[in-house]
This record gives C-alpha cells, structure tokens and sequence, in this order.
C-alpha cells in the first residue's frame, strides 16, 4: 500500500470513529441519569441561642452546607443544576421572626430558575445569604436575655408537618438540623402523648442514672414517629446536654436515631457542639460519604 492510501485510509477510519463516539458518549450518559441535590437546613431558635459558641456553630454549618450546595451547582455546570438549598425555621410561638419573610429570603431552587440567569441568580443569593442568616438570628435574639424569654421550637411540628413537602422526589435529600437535641417548651401541655410516646422531650428527665436506656427499651419511650416516605439523610448538630449526666449525650444521640429510623430516615448522623472547626470537618466528612 502506498504512503497516499494509508494516510486515506487512516483518515477514513478517524471519520468513522470521531462520527460514532458522540452516539455511545450520549448513550452512556442516559444510561446513568443524573441525580440532584437539596439541601435543607432546619433551624431551632429557642433559648439555646444564648450560648454564643452554638450561634458562632451554626454559622458555621449553614457556610457549610452551603459550600456543598455550591459545588454541587458547579459541578452541574450551572445551566444544568436542579439544585436546591433552603432554610427552614422550627415553629415557635411568639418567636419575634417573620418566619415567612426569610424563609423566601433564603431558598434558592434552581430548577425554577430560567437556564439564561442560573449563574446570575446563583450569584445574587450567595453574595447575600450570608447577610440574611445575620439579620434572621439578630431578629431571633432581639430582646431576649433568659431562657424564658423563648417558648421553645417544635421540631416534631415541622417534621411532621412541613418536611415532606420540602423533600424532593428523585433527589439526594439532605436535611441538617440545628439544634441542641431537645424538644423542650416553656409550657408543653399542648405537646401530644401517645403512651410513652411524646412529641416533646419531658420523659428524658425520667430516664436517670446508669440504666436509663434499659428502662427505655423495656417501656417503649421515645418521640412519635412521622410516616415519611420520600428517601432522605438526616444529620442532626449542635447536641448539647443541658445536665451534668455522663449518659446524657448518649440518651440526646439515642433518641434521635430512634425517632429518625422510625420515621423513614435512610441515615441519622449527629454531631455533638464542640469547636467549629471540628464540627465542620466532621460534616463535610459526613456529606460527602
């Protein structure tokens, strides 16, 4: 063969080639569709804000979630993300929050957002959010200066009755909670009981000394569990004891995972208040399993 019909023959052989890759890349890419993310960040602003090591806490991780958030935007190329990170707020009375207000103020869904100004509309959120989150726990604390100034946040309220609307079908669900680990309120005689079953958290002053998880397996205590049927992952941070027990990180961590498995958690994480930085890191690390 002749120098001139290899290099034809070559030539026809990169043109069938380069002609077929498209169709098998496109093939390859349906047969693995593309799962998005939505991250929600659920806050409980009661009395627990007045330990400034948990509000320097949860700044930490709304920057957090928010920096995956980011990435998983980028990732998708902007034009191509149906992502979504919102903050929601546990219901409380007399809180001093328009809740509604910086609820719109700090969702961005970028599946509603026209593709011509996704990166425009990521940008403007993320240049103010932060602003926003600083206003929000300003309003939160206006005023208030003892633990009787706060009713108390009804998490069991908004599980039960707002989170199923906040996940999303056929995404990574990714619901991160804020808080110190109870259900405590200034007067809980609304708080509902089914047996030893509560949607606050006074059986856990019932639950003392070195045999409290026996006498809670043996007499059935814990949370109501909410029927939830959309998959999701649960990462629950701030935990800390309001008593000088040794158990009672565990009893706070104990009770969590119960409620969350019964209620269709495919996941419970929790993460204790410590320093920022670590809890950062061990979020960041549980993000991304």
């Amino acid at each position: 063969m002749t120098n001139n019909n290899l290099h034809s023959g070559t030539c026809c052989f990169l043109f069938v080639w380069l002609a077929i890759l498209p169709g098998c890349t496109g093939s390859r890419e349906d047969s693995q569709p593309v799962v998005h993310s939505n991250y929600i960040v659920m806050l409980d602003l009661s009395d627990r804000l007045l330990n400034r090591e948990a509000v320097q806490a949860d700044t930490a991780m709304i920057n957090a979630v928010f920096n995956e958030f980011e990435s998983t935007v980028k990732q998708h190329l902007f034009i191509r993300s149906k992502d979504r990170f919102v903050i929601r707020l546990a219901p409380q009375r007399q809180a001093g929050v328009d809740r509604n207000y910086y609820e719109n103020l700090l969702s961005i869904d970028m599946s509603q957002v026209d593709p011509a100004r996704k990166n425009a509309r990521f940008r403007e959120f993320s240049g103010t959010y932060r602003t926003t989150v600083a206003g929000l726990y300003s309003d939160a604390m206006h005023g208030r200066t003892r633990p009787s100034d706060f009713f108390g946040c009804d998490i069991w309220q908004y599980v039960n009755e707002q989170l199923g609307m906040d996940l999303k079908p056929g995404h990574h669900n990714i619901v991160i909670v804020l808080t110190d680990g109870y259900f405590d309120f200034e007067e809980s005689q609304h708080a509902l009981r089914e047996g030893n079953r509560y949607t606050c958290s006074d059986f856990y002053y019932q639950l003392n000394g070195p045999g409290w998880k026996e006498k809670a397996e043996s007499m059935n205590y814990g949370l109501i569990p909410v029927a939830i049927s959309i998959s999701f992952r649960c990462h629950v941070c701030g935990l800390s004891p309001k008593t000088d027990q040794l158990t009672e990180l565990e009893k706070l961590s104990y009770f969590w995972t119960k409620w969350m498995e019964e209620s269709g958690c495919d996941t419970t994480c929790l993460i204790p208040l410590t320093s920022t930085e670590k809890m950062k890191s061990h979020l960041f690390y549980q993000l991304n399993q």
